[in-house]
């Protein structure tokens, strides 16, 4: 937090509770080591939260996957420009996920994810440039239903994203020590 600012009630009340993950106790995940503990945290805030329904756009390996798949019973939705088929099959452990292979920045895609009703959880991991980024909270930011969360990782990966995340004006967090390139949550 920079100083000056203040931090929201949403934000101490995030600390409280999430402050120190738990340790994601399902045997299916993975993924998980010292350099990215925000694996706990999707696990623990997915498990708190008790969601309705999760969109993660960025699969890569499946980790973040399993560990937000592992916290609830909920659907969740994770979207790439390529499902790895390492990820595909070490997924299909859990069934409550779906893989889409597809653009988060198509509006075809949009659409298809707004037939599943609003977001509670948005975990944001894909590109990690300002304007990927700038453009998926665009399309799939007002699908977050009042009261929902925004995940973002890699908030201070390069100067870009940095810059981003310092200008964006949302209700926000930023937890340094969660990966060692940033990490953030928007309140809705």
């Amino acid at each position: 937090m920079k100083s000056g600012t203040t931090m929201s009630d949403r934000a101490k009340a995030f600390l409280s509770q999430l402050g120190n993950p738990s340790q994601c106790p399902d045997p299916r995940s993975f993924g998980f080591d010292g350099s990215n503990p925000y694996y706990n945290l999707l696990y623990s805030v997915a498990k708190e939260l008790q969601p309705d329904f999760v969109v993660e756009l960025g699969t890569c390996t499946g980790g973040s996957t399993s560990h937000l798949a592992a916290g609830t019973n909920c659907k969740v939705i994770s979207i790439d420009i390529e499902i790895r088929p390492d990820a595909r099959e070490r997924l299909l452990a859990f069934d409550n996920i779906e893989l889409i292979q597809g653009d988060t920045q198509d509006p075809a895609l949009v659409a298809e994810i707004v037939k599943h009703g609003l977001i509670d959880l948005l975990f944001i991991d894909t590109d990690h440039t300002a304007e990927q980024v700038t453009a998926e909270l665009a399309l799939f930011g007002p699908l977050v239903r009042s009261g929902g969360l925004i995940l973002f990782d890699d908030i201070r990966i390069n100067p870009g994203m940095s810059a981003w995340w310092d200008s964006l004006e949302e209700n926000k967090l930023e937890l340094p020590d969660m990966h060692w390139t940033g990490f953030g949550v928007v309140f809705r």
